[in-house]
């Protein structure tokens, strides 16, 4: 895994990583993206759902508008673009 880091961005790394959780401990109806950081760290993103998109609301790192939450809201981008066009 060293290697890939090494040759690839962090965005690229983290779009090979990241898990979304649509079913699991998902009460309110939020969507929990989880998000591995380049320490080795795994970061819980929650997400709103719509039809069309998901929007990142809050990170477990503690920062608004963080790393965490551009590669989630990237990933369901890339989700939702490619489940529309099918």
């Amino acid at each position: 895994m060293e290697n890939f880091m090494k040759s690839n961005s962090f965005s690229t790394w983290t779009m090979k990583h990241l898990v979304i959780d649509n079913e699991g401990d998902v009460s309110d109806g939020n969507v929990i993206v989880s998000v591995p950081d380049k320490c080795g760290t795994w970061f819980r993103v929650t997400c709103e759902e719509t039809k069309t998109n998901i929007t990142p609301v809050s990170c477990s790192c503690g920062h608004d508008h963080c790393k965490h939450q551009v590669e989630a809201r990237a990933q369901g981008k890339r989700k939702y673009t490619s489940a529309l066009a099918s």
